[in-house]
């Protein structure tokens, strides 16, 4: 009875090792301690993409030579991007000396937790634990385009990913959204009859609507437009010719950026 209640509640976790060294013994003891499953693989092997799907949280394991060594370098970069990309969650842990270093090289992992060695296992277990019951939820996002065209694309990036929901003109996601919740709208900047910047002003002005995250679709990527499009003040702005990983990144930043609306 005992390892079958185990076999249902224990979890999985990927630890991702660019050193082998007994502190990651450590955190792989720790880790089973609070009934995971630990696989450890090694940066850069076939088996680490083998298993970028069999978890929600990964742990990278630096060494101290990381950024010394031209293909651990490259390997962190590729891995922290495609990570990202399936918005998965990132703990990293890493020797003090080398922490700002590896943030100037990727600066997408200030917002990712990271644990100094030695590591503090208590808080490292109750983080871990933490991010455990987040992995469940989905955002929501609204995607506000004139296009159908384009509408269906997005919702074929995002819809894995986001609580995806769709309308079609600028009067359709203003009563979508007196009427639903959102944690994101992705908003067409040019649209007939009433354009993007009528939309965020209408939503702008109603207590109900007015701290619902926006981000404007634009096709035109000139510094003119671009300011043009900051102006009015969105959580932030997406070309429409960006690829689907730089789609996500972006929706990432956002979300993380901006309180969920729940």
């Amino acid at each position: 009875m005992d390892n079958l209640l185990k076999d249902v509640t224990q979890k999985e976790i990927i630890l991702i090792d660019f050193t082998q060294s007994i502190t990651a013994q450590a955190i792989i003891q720790g880790l089973e301690r609070i009934n995971y499953t630990v696989h450890t693989v090694i940066a850069g092997s076939w088996a680490m993409y083998q298993h970028i799907n069999d978890s929600s949280v990964f742990v990278l394991h630096l060494g101290g030579d990381v950024l010394d060594v031209p293909r651990k370098k490259e390997e962190l970069e590729n891995v922290v991007k495609g990570l990202r990309a399936k918005r998965r969650k990132i703990v990293v842990v890493g020797e003090v000396a080398f922490h700002h270093d590896v943030l100037q090289f990727i600066p997408e992992i200030s917002s990712c937790p990271w644990f100094d060695k030695p590591v503090d296992m208590e808080k490292f277990e109750k983080l871990v634990l933490e991010l455990e019951e987040q992995k469940a939820v989905k955002e929501k996002v609204l995607v506000v385009d004139d296009d159908p065209a384009f509408c269906k694309m997005m919702r074929g990036h995002l819809t894995s990913l986001f609580q995806v929901s769709v309308v079609t003109s600028g009067k359709q996601a203003v009563t979508f959204l007196k009427q639903n919740k959102v944690d994101l709208v992705l908003l067409d900047y040019n649209m007939p009859v009433m354009s993007g910047p009528e939309v965020l002003q209408t939503l702008r002005s109603s207590e109900e609507t007015k701290d619902i995250p926006v981000a404007f679709l634009t096709g035109i990527d000139s510094k003119e437009s671009i300011a043009q499009v900051l102006a009015l003040k969105p959580q932030g702005y997406i070309l429409k010719s960006a690829t689907k990983e730089d789609l996500i990144y972006k929706i990432d930043d956002i979300l993380k950026a901006n309180p969920s609306q729940g």
